[in-house]
């Protein structure tokens, strides 16, 4: 059962999600991949690294509450690599690690959680995902440099279990 303060960690993280995601959306302009913004200037304003960072320590303060050290791990995995994706370019090989990482942290953290889950969306959504991991793989791998919106789907699929499992666990 989530406890009240938990409810204000996520409340506190969707709306720190929200701002760097409209920030993206105004710079997206055609671009290849999520990391090519990631590393533009324009990304690496105050406002956006203010709010991203906020909202890893909202994260952090959530899963904390949800006592699970499994699923902070994932999760602190996640936030470290996140960090840098955004540190290294797209021409860094490092990069592609960070990217390895942050794809690899949020599988292992949906399909942690499937045994406990009463919610076949939630089965689904992991579906989906291994299929746009399978599909980013093989265009990342093939040098088909434009996967920004298979991109966007891994990421946004995964916000969408983060809230399914949510409501899930407090029900």
């Amino acid at each position: 059962m989530f406890s009240h303060i938990q409810n204000i960690y996520l409340s506190c993280m969707i709306i720190c999600y929200i701002i760097p995601i409209l920030i993206i959306s105004y710079i997206y302009n055609e671009n290849p991949t999520l990391s090519n913004i990631l590393c533009n200037n324009k990304c690496q304003s105050q406002t956006f690294i203010g709010f991203l960072i906020a909202f890893f320590i909202f994260t952090i303060l959530y899963e904390n509450e949800r006592n699970d050290p499994f699923s902070l791990y994932y999760i602190l995995v996640l936030i470290a690599s996140i960090i840098g994706l955004i540190y290294y370019d797209e021409s860094n090989t490092v990069h592609y690690i960070f990217a390895g990482i942050a794809f690899i942290a949020i599988l292992s953290f949906m399909i942690y959680h499937i045994p406990q889950s009463k919610s076949p969306l939630l089965h689904y959504s992991l579906i989906l995902q291994i299929g746009l991991f399978i599909y980013i793989l093989f265009h990342v791998y093939y040098r088909e440099p434009i996967i920004f919106w298979s991109e966007v789907l891994y990421i946004a699929n995964f916000a969408a279990y983060y809230l399914i499992l949510h409501a899930n666990i407090e029900t």
